[in-house]
């Protein structure tokens, strides 16, 4: 059976990782696009209460696009974040 656009399963639901993505820069709704089709649950990212439940976090852009000064309100209380260069 065809699964690939079926709504998951409660079960399901709750194993998917929710994945987001900074959605001020880049073609961040073709980055979610293709972290559902992985399996993911994406969320587009654009305020930092948006961050709270997250998995990862996927930053659209070249590295050149990207300075972590530029966004100060993106950094969560209390939690820590590991770069994943990709």
């Amino acid at each position: 059976m065809d699964r690939s656009n079926a709504v998951p399963t409660a079960t399901e639901a709750r194993t998917r990782l929710r994945i987001g993505t900074l959605a001020s820069q880049g073609d961040f709704a073709a980055h979610a696009e293709m972290l559902g089709s992985l399996g993911a649950d994406p969320v587009e990212v654009r305020t930092s209460d948006e961050l709270e439940g997250l998995d990862g976090l996927v930053i659209p852009g070249g590295e050149t696009a990207w300075n972590p000064r530029s966004a100060p309100t993106l950094r969560p209380a209390g939690r820590s974040w590991a770069p994943a260069p990709g």
